[in-house]
């Protein structure tokens, strides 16, 4: 079973399953916050990190302005791989 087997995702069944691949969770253990983006941009489905485009550089703003920081937070895409 893949990570994202485990997960939940059937990509087998999926219309995204010739995507580049899914852009997993990345959880943090401090975790205060749990961010949902809807899916990855080109930077994250390129790097498999998520939040790494300027989707994630708007959630650091927002982040610093709540005297906070991402590695408070557990990053998701509602949708693990970049739609065509």
């Amino acid at each position: 079973m893949t990570k994202a087997e485990h997960l939940g995702c059937r990509c087998s069944e999926c219309p995204l399953r010739d995507a580049d691949g899914p852009v997993l969770p990345s959880p943090s253990p401090d975790r205060t916050f749990t961010v949902v983006g809807d899916y990855p941009s080109i930077k994250a489905q390129s790097s498999g990190l998520p939040f790494t485009g300027s989707g994630g550089e708007l959630a650091r703003r927002a982040f610093r302005r709540a005297d906070s920081n991402m590695r408070s937070a557990t990053l998701h895409y509602a949708v693990m791989c970049r739609p065509p």
